[in-house]
């Protein structure tokens, strides 16, 4: 009783809703879509300037099918090609794996402390250790270079993008 009170409460008071508009980016033959609200950080690519241009969105135009950026309006029609990040979403796996070398390094050296080995057993020991430390810190490094996932759009694309404004309107009483 006390949920069906506070729905109809909740309701009573609705007007209108406020609007929300998104910016959609379609795959042709997938029902899957990527959804891109106001306040995100996007990086784009147009006609006139194929250098990136990267800023939050401002607002979204449905009736223009454009972009309102801080400085700029941008119409979709003109974009081709979009990113959501600088670096590749790899960069800090990378990282990670760089400094990964740091492990059996020190394992090597508490255990040769721990337990003195042969001249020969430590070149051995040391040699193992550092074909894999080399290995994990040039793994590491090839991660990083990885560049971040880019959408293109434009003649010949499998993807559209699309601003859809979603507010909900009042019924009108006798309908």
């Amino acid at each position: 009783m006390r949920y069906f009170i506070h729905t109809l409460f909740f309701l009573a008071f609705l007007g209108s809703l406020n609007a929300q508009k998104i910016l959609q980016i379609e795959k042709f033959g997938k029902a899957k879509t990527r959804k891109l609200y106001i306040g995100e950080t996007i990086f784009i690519q147009t006609v006139e300037n194929p250098d990136w241009f990267s800023a939050p969105i401002e607002d979204l135009s449905p009736d223009a099918q454009a972009i309102v950026f801080y400085d700029r309006i941008i119409q979709i029609k003109d974009i081709t090609a979009v990113k959501f990040r600088k670096k590749s979403a790899m960069n800090g796996a990378g990282k990670a794996m760089q400094w990964s070398w740091v492990v059996p390094v020190t394992y090597q050296a508490i255990f040769d402390l721990a337990n003195p080995p042969t001249p020969e057993e430590r070149r051995q020991s040391w040699i193992a250790t550092g074909v894999i430390s080399a290995g994990s810190f040039l793994l590491g490094s090839v991660m990083r270079i990885i560049p971040p996932k880019k959408l293109k759009f434009g003649e010949g694309e499998r993807r559209r993008l699309r601003v859809l404004d979603l507010t909900f309107y009042p019924s009108e009483e006798g309908e």
